[in-house]
Parts: structure tokens; sequence; C-alpha cells
């Protein structure tokens, strides 16, 4: 998959959302609002510089990833990832096949030499229905591990009234296997080819969105700054035009106050 402008411009818009939306993002930024200008213009300052070589190394990796053609696995590799059971089976292999078939051939006919069906041996020995159907059928590649059927094999032969430990000793053991049958092909290169990248991204959206933050709140702190002196103008405006009143009120006062008021005159 080639990674293009296009594809990844969505890939970063939802990092960095989600980024804003976190618990440590807001938190990192409540811490951040209690520092002075000069201690968030140097952590701006620095942040962007991180920022920076973040996007400097995805554009590195993106284009080491483009024009590195992936490796074809070469003949021997591919042969060494196929099944370790190979199509012709080997004389042990073909000896423990015959033996497994006549095993369940003898289980198959005891049972029905005593009327009892599948389901109802499944309920005496708790054997799963399939592997019991499998046994008798001599379907090998069905079954699990040796140590497992051979065990399926005693209590099926002990239930219908046969010797169950003869029964299960008499199958041959299996040859062992180089590759165990749990093993599961390791990621290839091609699965592992984008990780870093994304990596890179990821920090990339962090960093973008640390500096978003740090602009945010510089500017908050600025329009804080610039209300108040409006704010504070009129109170002292107000304040102005009250001492100035009293000052008139006591200048007037002495004047006044010799002055005595207007007889009244009898008609």
């Amino acid at each position: 998959m080639e990674l293009t402008q296009t594809s990844l411009s969505p890939l970063v818009k939802r990092a960095e959302a989600q980024l804003l939306e976190s618990e440590a993002y807001q938190s990192a930024i409540a811490q951040l609002q209690n520092l002075t200008d000069d201690a968030v213009e140097t952590v701006r300052g620095l942040v962007t510089a991180v920022a920076q070589e973040a996007m400097h190394l995805v554009c590195q990796q993106m284009s080491a990833s483009s024009q590195t053609p992936v490796a074809k696995p070469s003949q021997s590799h591919s042969s060494t990832e196929k099944s370790p059971i190979d199509s012709n089976p080997t004389p042990g292999e073909s000896d423990r096949q015959v033996q497994f078939c006549r095993i369940g051939q003898t289980l198959r006919e005891k049972r029905l030499s005593r009327s009892i069906s599948v389901r109802q041996l499944n309920a005496t020995t708790l054997v799963p229905i399939y592997q019991i159907q499998a046994i008798e059928a001599g379907e090998i590649e069905k079954l699990p591990e040796n140590i497992y059927l051979q065990g399926f094999i005693r209590q099926l032969g002990n239930a219908l009234g046969l010797d169950g430990v003869a029964l299960a000793a008499s199958l041959p053991q299996p040859e062992t296997s180089v590759i165990p049958s749990w093993y599961r092909q390791p990621p290839t290169a091609t699965m592992l080819q984008f990780k870093p990248v994304h990596l890179y991204l990821g920090y990339t959206a962090l960093m973008a969105g640390a500096i978003g933050g740090m602009s945010w709140m510089s500017g908050h702190h600025a329009r804080t700054v610039s209300v108040e002196p409006q704010d504070a103008t009129p109170q002292r405006l107000v304040a102005s035009e009250t001492d100035r009143a009293i000052e008139v009120q006591k200048q007037t006062s002495p004047a006044t106050a010799g002055i005595a008021p207007p007889e009244t005159m009898n008609p």
C-alpha cells in the first residue's frame, strides 16, 4: 500500500483530535497556564523544534519505505514454510495409519454389536462425537496430539468392554516432527513495514497539538491582560468625580454658613 499526502491527512487529523480530547493533554495545558510569559515562550520554542525534527524523521522514513522494494521469499525459504507432513508418508507413518484404521474398525464393530449409538458412547466417555466418528473412520489428521488420541482410544475401549490400555498401546508412536504442531508463521517484513511510520505520525500529531495548546494559552493570556485596564478605567473616573464633588462642597460650606435665612415680613 502506497502512502500519499492525501491518505495521511485524515490519519493525522484523527490523531490530533484524539490528543486534544485526552485527559493527559488537558491536564498538561492546565499546569502550563500558571507559567509566566517568558516561560511560555521558551516552552513553545522547544516544542516547535521537537515537532520539526519529528516531521523530518517522518519524511525520511516514508521516503525510505517507498524506495526499498520488498524482497520476495527465496525458493529455499518457501520450502521451509511448508507443512511438516509430507505428501508422501514415510513407512513408519503408513504403518501407524494402517494400525489406526484397524483400531477404529474394531471400536466401531464392537459398538454396533452392543447396539450403542455414538451419542450414548459420548455420554459415557465424554469423548466428543466428532472425534469418535473420526476414530472409527480412521481420519487421524482430524484428531489431536498422540497423547490425547491414546487417551480417547483407552476410554472408548474400556467403555465397550475391550482392553483399552492394550488397544491404545498398539498404536505406534508418531515420528518426531522438527516443527511442532503449535508453530505459527512469524510476522513477515511486509506486516511490519509501516509500523515506524505510524509511530512517527502519532508523535508528530502530539507535537502539533502541543503547539496549538501553547498558542491558545498565549492568546488567552494576552486577551486577559488587555481587558483588565479597560475594566479599571470607569472605576477611576467615578472616583475622581466623587472626590471633586466633595472638594467643591467643602469650599462652599464656610461662605454660606454665616448668611441668615431671610425674615418674613408681616403684612
